[in-house]
Parts: structure tokens; C-alpha cells; sequence
């Protein structure tokens, strides 16, 4: 499983989240808060003793008469770090949220390292917590996409206790990038972790096209076993019962899209059925999720 290559002939042109200018650490593209070698001249600063004398500026001495050095944006990476919820309900109704999940994964991943970032993907295992390599280059584009491929999905803990074992272990600045469902409880907690270890965060939902509007269900009595919990209920299904499920699910949603708003951060989502090319090249370009 990977991308169309119509798709990544696209993405390898692409920056993902150019919003976040500053990069945190090595050699990239994004412009940083910090002066020093590059290529991009900014502005002037008097000599020190001590500085590179390769950096004065001759025409600017030939004017005033004094010493001053050229100084130039530092062009660095933005370290990316895609969380991927394996927990038991992302296999709910088949394999298709898995797989938008896994493509989404891959997706981001790549225009990142088309952006010059560097790039791992985690999941809370079984074992806790578990992070790939990280990489960088579009030479790397196949290790990731095997890595996400390769990754067990469904055996995972809830996604709060995967967002509270990430928290801090990441550096300040890091773009984290949650692909879930986003159906546990306590989401507003996590955030608040999220948030103090001064990450930026993109939130992509993946749902079945039942959970998002169950209208094809059958009426009658229907027992709903809870994928992760295994505990069954029984439902009497009608007009109302529907009706009561999409209230209560719009409320869901505004919930999850005002915790992430009053951070600044996007919450965008898509479905199992949900074309991924024209999501990508017009709702996160869209968006400024991807430029």
C-alpha cells in the first residue's frame, strides 16, 4: 500500500504546514528565529571581536567608515512526528478507516520530507509507546511507507494515554500530526499536555461512513458491542433513535473542533470512502495545511 504516483509527483512539491516557519534544529528550509550562515541576507550588525571577518560588508565600511557584518536567515528543519491511533476502534466496521488511517500516515509523512523536515511516525503498542527511525529525504520515502504498512493495528491503548506518553518526549517546537478517530473521552485534558510541551498539532479524523451518519441501519432491536470494551448493548432503532445519534454526534464534532480552535490548530476529517488525491490537493491546500 502507498500513494498514486500521480500523488507524489505532486506532494514532492509540496511544504506541509507552512505555517510553522521555525524549524528547531539542523539543516532544512524553513526559516528560523536564529541569525547565522545562509543564504538569505536580512540585515546588519556591528563587528565584534571574535566574528567571521569573511562576513564584513566592504561597501557598507567604503560609506561609514566602520565595520559591520552581513547577517543571514538560517534555513533549518521542522522536526514532524505523526501519531497514529491503533487503538481497537480504528478497525471498527472493516478495514477501511485502518487504511485511510495508514494512507494518511504515509501521505503526510512524505510532504514533509518533500518540505526538507525530518519525519517518524509512533504508536501506542502493546509495550507503550513506540517510535520509527527518523528520516529525511524523498531517498527515504520507502522505509516509511513500509514502516507504516507493517504496523499492528488494532492492538493499541487509548489514545489519551498515548497522547500523555508523548508529551515532553518530543523537542518544543515539533509538529505533531494525530491520525485518529477521535472517539475517547478526556480529549480536552490531553490537549492541555499537548499544548504545555509547545508542540503544534494537525488533527486528521478518520471515520466509517456509519459512524458519521448511520441512516442505512435497520430498525428494530440491535445489540452495539463496544470494539474495545466488548461490552454489548441493545438498542431499540427507529426515526428518533437516529435522529438522537446525529445530534448527539454534531455535538461530538463542535466539541473536538472548539478544544482545537482556541489552540489554533486544524481538526479536519475525512471518511473511509474519502478520495485522498482531491482531499490533499484542495481541502488542505485549501486549508494552508499544505502549500
Amino acid at each position: 500500500m502507498r500513494p498514486s504516483p500521480a500523488l507524489l509527483e505532486s506532494l514532492s512539491r509540496s511544504r506541509l504546514f507552512p505555517g510553522v516557519l521555525a524549524g528547531t534544529s539542523g539543516v532544512g528550509e524553513r526559516r528560523s528565529a536564529t541569525r547565522g550562515p545562509g543564504l538569505e541576507f536580512i540585515d546588519h550588525r556591528p563587528y565584534q571581536d571574535g566574528d567571521d571577518t569573511r562576513r564584513l560588508d566592504p561597501h557598507l565600511y567604503a560609506r561609514t567608515g566602520q565595520f559591520h557584518l552581513r547577517e543571514y536567515a538560517r534555513d533549518q528543519q521542522l522536526p514532524v512526528t505523526v501519531l497514529i491511533d491503533t487503538s481497537a476502534s480504528i478497525t471498527a466496521g472493516g478495514e477501511g478507516k485502518e487504511n485511510q488511517a495508514r494512507a494518511l500516515a504515509q501521505i503526510v509523512g512524505f510532504a514533509a520530507m518533500a518540505g526538507g523536515d525530518t519525519v517518524q511516525i509512533a504508536v501506542s503498542g502493546p509495550r507503550g509507546l513506540q517510535k520509527s527511525p527518523r528520516w529525511q529525504g524523498l531517498a527515504r520515502a520507502e522505509d516509511l511507507f513500509g514502516w507504516i504498512n507493517e504496523l499492528p493495528v488494532g492492538a493499541g491503548g487509548p489514545l489519551p494515554d498515548a497522547l500523555r506518553q508523548i508529551a515532553g518526549r518530543l523537542r518544543r517546537g515539533t509538529l505533531l500530526v494525530i491520525i485518529s478517530d477521535w472517539w475517547d473521552e478526556d480529549i480536552e485534558t490531553a490537549l492541555g499536555w499537548l499544548g504545555a510541551a509547545g508542540y503544534a498539532v494537525l488533527a486528521l479524523q478518520v471515520l466509517s461512513q456509519g459512524e458519521r451518519d448511520p441512516g442505512d441501519l435497520a430498525s428494530g432491536t440491535v445489540t452495539f458491542e463496544d470494539i474495545e470494551t466488548g461490552e454489548a448493548t441493545k438498542v431499540d432503532v427507529d426515526h428518533d433513535t437516529l435522529e438522537a445519534y446525529r445530534s448527539a454526534f454534531a455535538a461530538h464534532q463542535e466539541g473536538l473542533q472548539a478544544a482545537f480552535r482556541a489552540r489554533g490548530w486544524p481538526f479536519v476529517t475525512v471518511t473511509d470512502d474519502t478520495d485522498l488525491t482531491e482531499f490533499c490537493l484542495r481541502e488542505l491546500r485549501g486549508m494552508g495545511v499544505l502549500a
